[in-house]
């Protein structure tokens, strides 16, 4: 049930609440806010299934935890004391456990202590209730294997939420057990099967591409080698592919001498210096085949998933007709898969093109990055990344700052900027809903800031629909703030009233900004990805990294590092005492601002 009202009047709101309402909209009414809540909930009918056990003696509480699971979705089963509960886990199997601290026939805390020894419960979720203030309390059930302890009373939105990411999080860690169990422990190669499953997850999204490898002048290998010596080639390949690879990269075996590996990098210069890289790790030296060594070339084919508009299978076939091509051109070389319409590839004509009409919402994309904490301790911060392109080709597509530069030359900047802070409205109140605060860092231009009639209407727009400043980072380029830090005073300083934060998107590259940033005010600097690409082990770490850490700490500012594709490079980040790491280290870049800060990062 949504409730429509034609005021903003408080009581209709709560009696709209107290009847059951799914959401509640006031005049004037928007459509496209309407329009979202609908898809939102019709879009529980395809949610996770998760089975819930509720393990309470007081049946009030019980049946009202149960009807906070199953408005989202979920199944509930209640059992009233333990004995119930152990004969539940066997014929439930349950998702995820809700136990009460104290049992007509056991403690919460010696019933988890039972569920943990048994073999099909041991990584089961667990989630016990405390009494608020007793932290002793708190010790001993996460001591005798609860994941998670809420404090009475208990609140919808916290068993809801904690339910669903520590179960996702227990999903996400079987997976990856699972498939570290699926690997071949002498080549090291995951199961084809499950290689493109993971590829179909990975498509249209930035900065994940799909590489294949295959020997030149494959025939006369076969005659060569023979097909009784293919496991030996595997394991070569495999222990040579091992070295370069990082831990979230996969490879596996497609057919004879030919390969896939499914990589995950923020810039398509990284993905093609790690080709040539593994293409010469193959080539240099000859596979030891018997007693005899086989010298070998090979071509490596790579495909940008985000230029891959239909499936798996179309992915592959784009790798393999790119490796087909560098074998044309006379083999042992990498080459991308490129599109044959050179207007649809061409971001800046993408850009051109959709700003030239009116804006379609089909045409604006925006992906979300979590700021996972290294030193720091805020949950809940996001990248923005807003890009606008084709709708067909998902590889047509421009960042912000192409299509801030576009649009300023087209006479269409205000339009841009509109479209992209309604985006970031709707995902911020959506999760206000929920009783879940966002916080979203955003690349801004200087030009946008100086605008009074657009800072009206973002103050206007905000108050509209009750969001706090505190929800937004601003972020500007040191060249910007250069050439106009006189006259950014003004509008920074209104901002910052509002609560609205304000970051450096290159810390590092200009030498002259970081002198400015004692007489403006920030909050975020977030390091210059060329300065982090020179400190990428640890025995390189960089005086002048160290020093500008120090430096945005001497200033307030939390330092975040982007670019952070391995966790080896989270860890030496974080002893430089870098507060928040961004990067594909973490995983892929996500659709919804949804992401379990509590899992363990290594």
């Amino acid at each position: 049930m949504i409730v429509l009202s034609p005021d903003r009047d408080l009581t209709h709101r709560l009696l709209a609440l107290r009847a059951g309402a799914a959401a509640f909209f006031a005049a004037p009414l928007d459509s496209y806010r309407i329009a979202a809540r609908i898809d939102e909930l019709l879009g529980r009918q395809d949610a996770p299934p998760y089975r819930v056990l509720i393990v309470e003696d007081d049946r009030n509480l019980a049946v009202q935890c149960g009807q906070w699971i199953a408005a989202e979705g979920m199944t509930a089963r209640i059992a009233p004391h333990g004995s119930a509960a152990i004969a539940a886990l066997a014929e439930f199997q349950p998702d995820a456990v809700l136990i009460d601290d104290s049992l007509p026939d056991a403690r919460g805390i010696d019933l988890v202590q039972v569920m943990r020894q048994q073999a099909e419960s041991a990584t089961l979720p667990i989630i016990l209730p405390a009494t608020a203030g007793d932290a002793a309390e708190r010790f001993d059930a996460i001591a005798a294997g609860a994941d998670e302890v809420l404090v009475k009373p208990l609140k919808a939105r916290h068993v809801v939420g904690v339910i669903r990411s520590r179960v996702q999080r227990a999903q996400w860690l079987r997976a990856q057990a699972e498939a570290g169990a699926a690997r071949d422990p002498k080549s090291g190669f995951y199961p084809r099967s499950l290689v493109i499953d993971r590829i179909a997850g990975r498509i249209g999204t930035q900065g994940s591409s799909l590489m294949m490898i295959q020997f030149d002048d494959v025939a006369a290998l076969r005659g060569q080698v023979g097909l009784s010596a293919m496991g030996t080639v595997d394991v070569e390949v495999g222990s040579r592919l091992r070295e370069l690879l990082a831990n979230h990269d996969m490879a596996c075996g497609l057919r004879d001498f030919a390969w896939l590996v499914l990589l995950t990098r923020d810039r398509r210069e990284l993905l093609t210096q790690l080709a040539e890289r593994l293409r010469f790790a193959i080539v240099e030296r000859p596979l030891a085949i018997g007693n005899t060594p086989v010298s070998i070339s090979a071509s490596i084919g790579l495909v940008a998933l985000d230029d891959v508009a239909t499936d798996a299978n179309s992915a592959v076939l784009a790798a393999e007709r790119a490796c087909n091509d560098a074998q044309a051109r006379g083999g042992n070389i990498a080459l991308w898969s490129e599109l044959e319409d050179a207007t649809q590839t061409d971001p800046v004509l993408a850009v051109r093109a959709v700003l030239s009409r009116p804006l379609d919402p089909r045409n604006l994309r925006v992906e979300y990055r979590p700021l996972v904490p290294l030193k720091g301790s805020l949950h809940d911060q996001f990248d923005f990344e807003f890009f606008l392109g084709s709708a067909a080709n998902g590889g047509s597509r421009g960042s912000y700052a192409l299509s801030a530069r576009v649009a300023s030359e087209l006479g269409q900047s205000s339009a841009l900027e509109r479209s992209r802070f309604e985006i970031a409205f709707a995902a911020r109140e959506e999760a206000r809903d929920e009783r879940h605060a966002l916080r979203f860092l955003m690349p801004v231009t200087s030009s946008w800031l100086l605008d009074t009639a657009e800072m009206d209407w973002l103050f206007e727009a905000m108050s509209k629909r009750q969001l706090a400043g505190g929800g937004f980072t601003f972020e500007l380029t040191g060249a910007e703030l250069l050439d106009h830090r006189d006259v950014l005073n003004a509008p920074i300083a209104r901002l910052r009233d509002a609560g609205v934060r304000f970051g450096l998107s290159d810390y590092g590259r200009d030498f002259a900004a970081v002198h400015v940033l004692t007489q403006l005010p920030v909050d975020v600097l977030r390091l210059d990805p060329e300065l982090l690409d020179a400190t990428a082990s640890a025995n390189s770490t960089s005086p002048t990294l160290i020093a500008l850490v120090r430096k945005a700490h001497q200033l307030g500012a939390m330092v975040v590092a982007p670019g952070m594709n391995t966790l080896e490079n989270a860890h030496i980040f974080m002893r430089l005492g870098i507060d928040y790491g961004v990067g594909n280290a973490f995983g892929p870049a996500l659709t919804q601002p949804d992401f379990d800060f509590n899992r363990p990062l290594w």
